[in-house]
């Protein structure tokens, strides 16, 4: 059975040590059990898999493709959580003004619409504040490379194709260089935001529920992984955010 709590991760597993079928199932309750810690914890870089039993063949996991797992997850959460910001304000801020100077705003904003650019940060935000992913400023460069790729298609597409721009300030007119450098501006003023909803907002939220206790544990296992320390879980009782 596999558990992540906080920057630890549980693995539990028990074998027949060398002996046959029958044995085995004649004395599993007996069987060893192998616990492996692993760390895929962002802030700390070592990679070492402890076996409590002390029994180093007896591996249940691979630390490489568990860090990456939780590197490549982390990632995506903080990819999706600054997106959903900088979309849905240019959505309602921008565009849908824009749209209804046009006369089609009823025609763009359907209820599929809403649902994609309203319900979606409230179901994000219930996200970022159940679980226990960090937002990591430095992680800002994914969103600036889709950014990029994302600009750099319109304008393919735009001229070798006659495709029109998804955005109508997107066109080449006097104003399009301001508004490509007011988004990428963006970025960094919600980049900025995510992060104060994480370790103010949050914060707070979580000591108003649960107290003291599930910051301390977590920042203990944090610290305790980052040491070496195979002892450092945060017991799953302690905490109301899984």
């Amino acid at each position: 059975r596999t558990r992540v709590k906080g920057s630890v991760l549980t693995t539990k597993r028990s074998g027949a040590n060398g002996r046959t079928a029958d044995d085995a199932t004649a004395s599993e309750e007996d069987d060893e059990a192998a616990v492996i810690q692993l760390d895929y914890s962002p802030f700390v870089h070592s990679e070492s898999a402890t076996s409590l039993t002390g029994d180093d063949s007896d591996t249940v996991a691979d630390p490489n493709s568990l860090r990456s797992a939780g590197l490549a997850t982390v990632a995506l959460f903080n990819l999706v959580w600054l997106n959903v910001w900088v979309v849905d304000t240019i959505l309602w801020c921008v565009l849908y003004p824009m749209y209804i100077q046009m006369g089609i705003g009823d025609s763009v904003f359907t209820w599929l619409s809403i649902n994609q650019h309203a319900v979606n940060i409230v179901l994000i935000g219930f996200e970022a504040l159940c679980n226990r992913i960090p937002v990591i400023p430095q992680y800002v460069a994914y969103t600036i490379l889709l950014v990029l790729v994302f600009t750099c298609m319109e304008l393919i597409l735009h001229d070798e194709y006659g495709v029109h721009f998804s955005y109508p300030f997107q066109k080449l007119t006097s104003a399009a260089p301001a508004w490509y450098a007011a988004i990428s501006l963006s970025v960094f003023v919600f980049q900025g935001w995510v992060v104060f909803l994480d370790r103010v907002v949050k914060r707070n939220i979580v000591k108003c529920c649960v107290g003291d206790t599930d910051e301390d544990d977590a920042s203990r296992a944090t610290t305790g992984a980052a040491e070496g320390n195979p002892n450092a879980v945060v017991d799953e009782s302690s905490s109301l955010l899984r």
